[in-house]
């Protein structure tokens, strides 16, 4: 095997503590056909030729890492709607918890008299913003006399469709 030196000293050598492999292991599995002292010492072994032939010199995994995420998908992963509603919910109620059990300290008037109503207090500041924007909405909908005229047309389709079939349409 060979013998490797780590001048920023990101891998330790391989030592028999580290590798040592129960025999107790061997009769479970006696399948298992490889040594893990060398298998070890390979793996360290071919990190350490792949930090050494990275570009970035402070991640030593970074090319190894960055070649397997490419080969998976190359397209950069976004949030969807319900994760970012979740994390969210989640900084919202960890924040909540956190006034509650008193970890931010808090005058003693605003601790006993608005945090314990705080949740009931955003359900109604919540449902007073979708009331609001229902009513911007409907105030600001436009009507749209092609797709009017189109769906008329469409229903006279169906109409004369039908009673092709013998069903009797109004």
């Amino acid at each position: 095997m060979d013998q490797f030196e780590d001048p920023c000293g990101y891998f330790p050598a391989p030592t028999p503590e580290i590798c040592a492999f129960d025999e107790r292991d061997r009769e479970k599995c006696p399948e298992l056909k490889l040594d893990l002292t060398t298998s070890i010492r390979k793996l360290t072994t071919d990190n350490l030729h792949a930090f050494q032939s990275s570009s970035h010199s402070f991640a030593p995994f970074s090319n190894t890492v960055h070649n397997q995420a490419q080969s998976y998908d190359s397209k950069p992963t976004k949030m969807t709607r319900a994760q970012h509603t979740i994390s969210i919910a989640l900084l919202a109620s960890s924040l909540y918890l956190a006034l509650y059990l008193q970890l931010i300290p808090l005058p003693a008037l605003v601790q006993t008299e608005i945090v314990p109503v705080l949740p009931f207090w955003a359900l109604v500041t919540f449902g007073a913003y979708l009331l609001f924007v229902l009513g911007y909405n409907v105030m600001t909908f436009n009507d749209v006399p092609e797709a009017h005229k189109e769906l008329m047309a469409e229903i006279e389709l169906a109409k004369t469709d039908l009673r092709g079939l013998g069903v009797e349409v109004d």
